[in-house]
């Protein structure tokens, strides 16, 4: 399936937010991309240099170029719009759990993030701070007659644990409280918050904000891929908009089974997991004895593997217990768009 003449492009809505990185997070993301993704992006920036050069350079060496470009170039306008362009589809899917949550009004949550500030939003395990929010170039797919926007607004926070950690400094030990990102995708047009990363620490956040009824998260719902039953304590919010049965998202995507795992009732055993050559269809398997069994394996599964093909290229994502997807090698914005249509506007 070819889908490149379906993407288009509109007006840059904003070029200078996207240089707002500070150096650490911007490298952390770009550790993120293979180097066949890297490559090209640099060589069109370093037009000038020898193109033998590039092919030898290391990934290390391809972010050190372009954050050196970011240093040199930040305010030219035309490398704000492609560096816009690129972190918009490459930065922020690749390898994060991405989960669903519905939320009656956008922009509500978007102001209400841009007012932190200097403050903190306080949750039960940690303290949240706005890093960055960054507004990128619009960008859309057209599928099935439906335009789809990639993430229009971006806002990176900080999550800060409250339960201090020690570390070993010579004689002495430093005490320092542990951080980690999250990220908060947005969409044009879609009633939608993707949250990205540690499930936990976005569970403290989301637990916390619902809490509040002035808060504009405090009327979100989780969108969960699995099993109504397994939602009930594992999804995200307790309110759920709409349960996407993992067997359904497989079929939706033309894709096949890598793995299955489901909970069982044995004497001794609680879970059992199942692993294929790319598994299409039940009857694929003959065997008399394993056959019932994937039965009942597909009908109560909870943390699955599956691959499809989108554009030619395979690429495979994993379902979370706590009802995400999370993709096991490097997937591009554009695919994890192409999965969040299939998902959640089928």
């Amino acid at each position: 399936m070819n889908h490149s003449e379906r993407v288009t492009e509109d007006k840059i809505v904003s070029v200078a937010e996207s240089l707002e990185f500070k150096e650490y997070f911007l490298r952390s993301r770009l550790k993120r991309v293979p180097i066949s993704v890297l490559m090209p992006f640099v060589a069109n920036l370093a037009k000038s240099e020898q193109e033998e050069g590039l092919k030898k350079a290391s990934q290390a060496e391809l972010i050190d170029k372009i954050l050196f470009y970011c240093e040199i170039r930040q305010h030219d306008e035309d490398f704000a719009n492609e560096f816009s362009k690129f972190i918009r589809d490459h930065l922020f899917s690749a390898k994060e759990s991405v989960y669903l949550i519905q939320v009656p009004n956008q922009d509500a949550v978007i102001s209400w993030i841009n007012t932190w500030k200097d403050e903190k939003y306080l949750g039960h395990r940690y303290n949240f701070s706005l890093h960055t929010s960054i507004l990128l170039k619009e960008r859309s797919l057209l599928l099935d007659g439906q335009k789809v926007f990639f993430p229009s607004n971006v806002i990176l926070l900080v999550a800060s644990s409250k339960k201090p950690k020690q570390l070993p400094s010579g004689l002495d030990l430093i005490m320092y409280f542990p951080t980690v990102e999250i990220e908060l995708i947005f969409r044009k047009g879609m009633p939608l918050m993707e949250a990205r990363g540690d499930v936990d620490v976005i569970r403290d956040f989301m637990n916390t904000a619902v809490l509040d009824s002035h808060n504009p998260l405090s009327m979100a719902s989780s969108i969960f891929v699995g099993d109504r039953e397994d939602a009930k304590g594992n999804s995200l919010t307790k309110s759920l908009s709409k349960i996407v049965k993992i067997d359904e998202l497989r079929k939706s995507l033309k894709g096949k089974y890598l793995s299955i795992s489901a909970p069982v009732k044995g004497e001794k055993t609680s879970r059992i997991q199942a692993s294929f050559e790319e598994l299409d269809d039940l009857n694929e398997e003959t065997h008399p004895t394993i056959k019932p069994m994937l039965t009942t394996l597909i009908q109560d599964q909870d943390r699955s593997r599956i691959s499809f093909v989108y554009d030619e290229k395979k690429f495979s994502f994993g379902i979370t217990i706590k009802g995400g997807l999370t993709f096991t090698q490097y997937a591009p914005e554009e695919v994890v768009t192409y999965c969040l249509k299939i998902n959640v506007l089928k």
